[in-house]
């Protein structure tokens, strides 16, 4: 029932951009941040909780532990195009991103049966500490349906989410992980049925991959965000190739989406500009560099249509994607 100490330091990191004392939150596991970052660190459950529950006080983020998981998505993301090149279905796929995730978190036992994963968890632990017990949860959740999303490029959804306990903000819950939610006596991830056999489709995967170094490369050239369209493009580019909702963002920042577009307007800026200015940055430099099918780039940066990537594209360049290839080559 250990926890990986390069797993805590994750934790205080995401904790510390949200205001909280990277110190104070590091005093229960007894170690530096720079000592947590030696391999096979183990920390024990009773110091792990102690921190959960300064990092929820410090942060007074109700939903940090899906924060954690979200910040870390352009490493899962490269992860998962790593298991693209080994895994010949999503099932297999996801079969090794839980046991990647279990690395860092021994105490939520996960297992594939059919059409459902399930999420034990140690009584012990969960009786230590039922704060902890869920702010993991929520987190070990959104890390592994992110993964499932890059592994079925966007086109597949969860269909429902049993919790073994009464959650709060059920609409954030439910837009973060795309589906239903049910109270249940156990953790299940119902996927639709035969979605987990399909095969993972890899003719985009340089493309993807080229998209999630474009994001990296940005975010390494960027300070720390102060101001709110800064802070609402960070995570934008950290969550690429996945495009988040103006919902998602919102809740990300402790805010409501009502005070998220008054903050963006006061700073003369729109979400939907912010979540289109770097596809179409990347679009451009793909198309000039690589040139390729508009369809595969479209589907790529999150387009359910081409014709809306097209819009998109003349809306930013005066012409459409087609057009500005004719003009390049």
């Amino acid at each position: 029932m250990a926890f990986n100490s390069r797993f805590i330091r994750n934790i205080i990191l995401v904790a510390a951009d949200q205001g909280a004392d990277p110190i104070f939150l590091s005093e229960p596991v007894g170690m530096s941040l720079s000592e947590m970052n030696r391999p096979d660190q183990p920390v024990h459950f009773e110091a792990y909780n102690q921190l959960m529950k300064r990092v929820v006080e410090q942060t007074q983020n109700p939903h940090i532990g899906i924060s954690v998981s979200q910040q870390l998505h352009l490493s899962t993301a490269g992860l998962v195009l790593q298991l693209m090149q080994s895994s010949a279905t999503i099932r297999e796929g996801l079969e090794q991103v839980c046991a990647f995730y279990q690395l860092g978190c021994s105490s939520l036992p996960m297992s594939l049966e059919g059409n459902t994963l399930l999420v034990q968890h140690h009584p012990l632990w969960r009786a230590h500490s039922e704060l902890a017990y869920q702010q993991t949860l929520e987190g070990a959740i959104s890390f592994l349906l992110k993964a499932f999303n890059t592994l079925s490029h966007g086109q597949l959804h969860l269909k429902q989410l049993e919790l073994d306990y009464d959650w709060k903000d059920q609409r954030f819950l439910e837009s973060t992980f795309h589906c239903a939610l049910k109270k249940g006596p156990e953790v299940r991830l119902e996927f639709q049925a035969g979605d987990l056999d399909q095969s993972i489709h890899t003719a985009d995967q340089e493309l993807l991959q080229n998209l999630v170094d474009f994001a990296q490369r940005k975010l390494e050239k960027r300070n720390k965000p102060i101001h709110w369209s800064e802070k609402v493009n960070h995570l934008l580019l950290q969550h690429l190739p996945e495009s988040l909702s103006q919902e998602q963002v919102a809740g990300m920042l402790a805010l409501s989406v009502r005070s998220l577009q008054r903050n963006l307007k006061q700073e003369g800026s729109q979400f939907r500009n912010l979540a289109e200015q770097n596809k179409m940055e990347f679009a451009r430099i793909h198309l000039e560099s690589k040139g390729g099918s508009v369809k595969e780039l479209s589907f790529a940066l999150g387009y359910s249509q081409t014709s809306a990537f097209s819009r998109a594209f003349k809306r930013h360049f005066g012409r459409s994607p087609a057009d500005y290839l004719s003009v390049i080559d």
